[in-house]
Order: C-alpha cells, then sequence, then structure tokens
C-alpha cells in the first residue's frame, strides 16, 4: 500500500541519510513510477522526497554539532548535506 511505502521511504532515510538517493533508484526498488512516487510522498509529507532527505540531513548534523566534538567539516562530509543537481530538478 502506498502509505507503507512512504513510511519505508522515511525510515529509511531516518536511519541511513548519508546513502545517496535517486528518484529513479526509489521508484524501482517499490515497483512504483517516479512521478507516483514523488506525488504521494508530497501528498503524504508535506515534503519532496528529497526536501524530506535533506531535512533528515541537517537533523544528523544538528545532533553531530551537539552531541560531539567533530569539526564542522566532519559534520558536513558525515551528513551529506549538499544537494546534488538532480535532487534539485526532482523537487
Amino acid at each position: 500500500n502506498k502509505f507503507n511505502i512512504i513510511f519505508e521511504i522515511q525510515r529509511i532515510f531516518e536511519t541511513e541519510c548519508r546513502k545517496q538517493y535517486s528518484l529513479e533508484n526509489l521508484a524501482r526498488e517499490y515497483h512504483v513510477s517516479k512521478s507516483t512516487l514523488s506525488h504521494q510522498f508530497k501528498k503524504i509529507t508535506g515534503f519532496s522526497v528529497f526536501q524530506y532527505l535533506n531535512a533528515c540531513r541537517l537533523a544528523s548534523a544538528k545532533y553531530f554539532l551537539t552531541k560531539t566534538n567533530h569539526t564542522v567539516g566532519e559534520i558536513v562530509e558525515k551528513s551529506e548535506i549538499e544537494i546534488s543537481v538532480e535532487q534539485q530538478r526532482n523537487d
């Protein structure tokens, strides 16, 4: 069901936000079209797929900033905060 797919993707992003994702690969993995995945994700969460992923990455960075002694550079690297061109096009 569409809710389970979206919740599963949210869980993956929240636990594995450092990985690189593409809308195409996510759609293929969950056997839906890119447009369906994108539309349903936004409808259910209020965020685009990559807005949500970046929010997870920012939350991770905030955690590392406040709870560790890592440098900002290390945290940026750990959190994969930068937004790729593909992500910008798919938002």
